[in-house]
């Protein structure tokens, strides 16, 4: 990371020399200001993040050794390098007092003063990357704890023993997300936007695309804001977004699973609404089928699969959908679908090509789609695949082949998705996805985490890399979500990985 440094002397001569003397950018820094006084100086910390200044003893308005004083209070992390024509014991001892790191005599050589700044930027860097670990732990403990209490109802005391800013939090509610694979760092950007409003949330994972964001609130008065910028934010991304919410407050220190279940029940009406965001009162009642005969079902699809007529069992499945379609019933997509696959299993060796049950099969594919369409097509590769042959084709292991290879190649493009990669093959994404999990038993995007992780594992072990670059470098954009796939993945942090694999290895 770029670090930025501010250069303070009343003399512009020597500022400009001082510019002149540093090679930026092999050292990775970036002048973010000068400043011909102390008040300039602090001007210039309230709007930036100063990692190094370079400060002149005498200057009018505030002495140099004034402004550290201050500077130690208002950016701590901050590395003052006190430049001084003064070669007096006194002035370094007042120096050393205002916690400066460094003082050098005027006129400074470009030796001292690049061997300086290098110690500069190391302690720094050392900072950044324990003020990142800590950062992780943290939340590592709180999300733990906020499961705890979530699923167990147990822990709150522990949470606000560890944790006081939430003894001001009197409501929660959720909010839960269909997120489609290219937009997989949304809700990361969706925290920072409440981060910077000081707004606390907590994203909970489910399964396929689905998750549940919980948001503490002080007072009731800002759920409406917060779903309005959730709107407008979902208006501005590319992919698919579905936001789903019940509308419902919550005591903070009453149950929450019932609202959580609630909130992740509401998106099942995707399939059924194009609009982008849905609450419970957007609902049109659900027509009855209360004729709706499942045997029926069975045995028609079981009559057209023995005299293997393709056309019929086409025009029935299409019947089949729009009367999923006509009745905006998530039980009635459940039941209709279940009963398809029940049967066509019946007629195979297994449909679903994954080390799945059926039932875990049907849950899959419901979680991971959003369309109605996409779920057809899914039921007419198999109900193809069954009329032609058991077996892979050969042409599927080259597809298979192609898409791995691809995913190896550019594994570390952030916007690497299951669609560009259907794009780049001319293929359909739904029938890329349904032919890669038969042949690998996985789906798509599980092999994408799958060489990313590899990579992230390889560079941890070699030692030379920070874990943010790590993280770019293995194709994800957000260094906490990266950690957070790798934890659930590996068990362990990247850092904590990175320590082990070093002790493992022993002093080199």
């Amino acid at each position: 990371m770029q670090l930025n440094v501010v250069i303070a002397d009343d003399e512009y001569f020597i500022r400009k020399r001082l510019i002149k003397l540093i090679p930026w950018e092999e050292l990775n820094l970036s002048l973010a200001g000068e400043a011909e006084d102390g008040l300039q100086v602090l001007e210039l910390i309230e709007n930036h993040r100063i990692d190094i200044i370079l400060l002149d003893i005498e200057m009018p308005q505030m002495t140099g050794l004034d402004a550290a004083r201050r500077l130690s209070t208002l950016s701590p992390h901050t590395k003052i390098i006190i430049l001084s024509g003064f070669n007096e014991f006194t002035y370094a001892q007042d120096a050393i007092k205002c916690g400066v790191t460094d003082y050098l005599l005027k006129p400074v050589e470009a030796v001292t003063l690049i061997d300086t700044l290098s110690r500069c930027i190391a302690s720094v860097n050392t900072q950044l990357i324990e003020s990142e670990k800590l950062s992780l732990y943290e939340q590592y403990k709180r999300s733990s704890l906020l499961n705890k209490i979530l699923f167990k109802n147990e822990g709150l005391d522990e949470l606000l023993c560890e944790f006081p800013y939430f003894c001001d939090i009197k409501y929660t509610f959720f909010i839960s997300f269909y997120i489609s694979k290219e937009n997989d760092p949304a809700l990361q950007l969706i925290q920072k936007e409440l981060d910077s409003r000081n707004i606390r949330s907590e994203v909970y994972y489910d399964n396929g695309s689905c998750y549940v964001l919980q948001i503490f609130l002080c007072e009731k008065t800002n759920a409406a804001m917060i779903l309005d910028r959730l709107q407008k934010f979902v208006c501005g991304r590319s992919g698919y977004i579905f936001i789903a919410s019940p509308q419902k407050y919550t005591e903070f220190t009453g149950e929450w699973l019932s609202s959580y279940k609630e909130a992740l029940k509401l998106l099942s009406y995707r399939y059924f609404y194009n609009s982008a965001y849905f609450n419970e009162s957007m609902a049109i009642e659900a027509k009855t089928h209360s004729s709706l005969n499942l045997s029926e079902i069975r045995d028609i699809l079981t009559l057209n699969l023995n005299a293997r007529n393709l056309e019929q069992l086409s025009l029935y499945i299409e019947d089949l959908f729009m009367l999923i379609r006509d009745s905006r019933d998530i039980n009635v997509l459940n039941l209709i679908i279940t009963e398809i696959l029940v049967t066509l299993n019946l007629k195979s060796r297994g449909i679903s090509g994954t080390m799945e049950t059926l039932t875990e099969y049907i849950q899959t594919i419901l979680n991971e789609n959003y369309e109605l369409d996409t779920l057809k097509d899914i039921i007419r590769y198999h109900v193809e695949e069954i009329l032609t042959t058991s077996t892979s084709s050969p042409s599927d292991v080259l597809i298979c082949k192609k898409t791995m290879q691809y995913i190896d190649e550019n594994y570390n493009n952030q916007d690497l998705s299951v669609n560009q990669i259907a794009e780049y093959l001319g293929l359909n994404p739904s029938y890329l996805g349904v032919v890669f999990k038969k042949i690998n038993y996985y789906p798509v995007s599980q092999h994408i985490t799958k060489v990313r992780m590899k990579e992230a594992v390889r560079l941890l072990e070699k030692g030379c890399h920070r874990i943010t670059d790590i993280a770019e470098m293995a194709g994800y954009s957000d260094v906490f979500y990266f950690s957070k796939k790798f934890k659930k993945i590996y068990g362990c942090s990247p850092s904590e990985y990175h320590s082990n694999s070093s002790a493992s290895r022993g002093p080199e």
